[in-house]
């Protein structure tokens, strides 16, 4: 028995990886719905970030003025020195 992971385009299923099947052969397949595949995995990240919208240039300009606006100078000093000698 194998286990094929594919999606469907509209006309035929796609595997999502390279297959081990013989060629030329009918296969009889059984096939259940999986959503959107194990959940945090690369396929369901995938999937999500392509239904997103896209992101406008004017959110993106305010994102990075905001990571700009909340960066802290460099501290050298470690949690365990003493006072300065």
């Amino acid at each position: 028995m194998v286990t094929l992971r594919a999606r469907f385009d509209g006309k035929v299923l796609v595997p999502e990886g390279p297959v081990d099947l013989p060629t030329g052969k009918l296969l009889e397949l059984s096939v259940t719905e999986t959503g959107f595949g194990t959940s945090g995995s690369p396929a369901a990240i995938a999937e999500v970030l392509r239904s997103l919208e896209p992101i406008r240039q004017e959110d993106k300009e305010e994102f990075e003025r905001l990571i700009e606006e909340g960066k802290l100078p460099v501290n050298y000093k470690g949690v365990f020195d003493e006072g300065e000698r």
